[in-house]
């Protein structure tokens, strides 16, 4: 919500932003429009801007940032 919220107030000129989480439940709720809140900010959002949510991987299950962080 904090991350669309600063995207909606954003002086920035740009037309496509991607949304990413680690929480599935983030994205079925957008699926499931379970949160009347989120939905609307998105909705908003997607009036002025190409949106594309998707789920990422924790940093720390990540097998390139594994690497990194044993120094490889």
């Amino acid at each position: 919500m904090k991350a669309a919220s600063m995207i909606e107030n954003s002086p920035e000129d740009t037309t496509s932003v991607v949304f990413l989480t680690d929480a599935r439940s983030v994205l079925e709720a957008l699926t499931n429009n379970t949160s009347s809140k989120l939905a609307k900010l998105m909705t908003r959002l997607s009036n002025n801007l190409n949106i594309a949510p998707q789920h990422s991987t924790p940093v720390d299950t990540c097998p390139l940032w594994s690497v990194r962080k044993r120094g490889g």
